[in-house]
């Protein structure tokens, strides 16, 4: 009704400006970007929770992060996950064991492209090769999670088994998934092999 009745001439501007900050607005803006990113409760493979990345996604909304900053802490992200200042590496962590299927979600997302075809194939409807596909996987190709050289040895030792229904075990396996699990040591090596199967002259697998 203030709305309406107000002779304010910037009160179309005020309008929106408050509607941005309420809370409706940033959980509306929230929901859409969990949509784009295919934000998930838990990674595809395993039982890590991404909740602090859930809550950074948030916190960026309500902040009203620029995009670009937005995007260059999601594909610069490395770290653990549980602190709030790295808590972007969710974005690769939600993936874990699938790094093609995050590049090509990653081209689409974020250059409009859809490159999936070129994981298996040159594009014949594009100008998209096989190996332009794996030249950009390489630049994340042999990210892992933080200590991890110093669980796996503790991991196959109590996953006998045996040891299963050890106290041991369901420590390691709290530790596994709720702390190390959601983490990212290091941005890649810049360096993939192609695939066995690769058909093309330019590429040895």
């Amino acid at each position: 009704i203030f709305f309406l009745e107000t002779d304010d001439p910037q009160k179309r501007e005020k309008l929106v400006e408050y509607l941005m900050k309420s809370p409706g607005y940033s959980s509306h803006m929230s929901n859409w970007v969990f949509d784009l990113l295919r934000v998930t409760d838990r990674p595809a493979n395993g039982r890590a929770t991404l909740e602090p990345y859930r809550d950074w996604v948030r916190t960026a909304m309500a902040d009203n992060m620029p995009w670009d900053e937005f995007t260059r802490k999601l594909l610069a992200s490395s770290g653990d996950g549980w602190d709030p200042e790295s808590a972007a590496v969710g974005y690769y962590v939600r993936d874990r064991g699938m790094p093609l299927d995050n590049l090509s979600n990653t081209m689409r997302i974020f250059l409009g492209a859809r490159m999936e075809c070129a994981q298996c194939h040159d594009d014949p409807f594009g100008t998209t090769e096989r190996m332009d596909f794996y030249e950009l996987a390489a630049f994340t190709h042999g990210q892992h999670e933080m200590r991890q050289r110093y669980m796996e040895p503790l991991w196959r030792e109590l996953s006998d088994d045996e040891r299963r229904n050890s106290r041991e075990y369901r420590v390691a396996r709290l530790l596994w998934d709720k702390v190390y699990g959601l983490s990212l040591a290091g941005g890649g090596d810049g360096r993939i092999d192609l695939p066995s199967d690769y058909q093309y002259r330019d590429g040895d697998p």
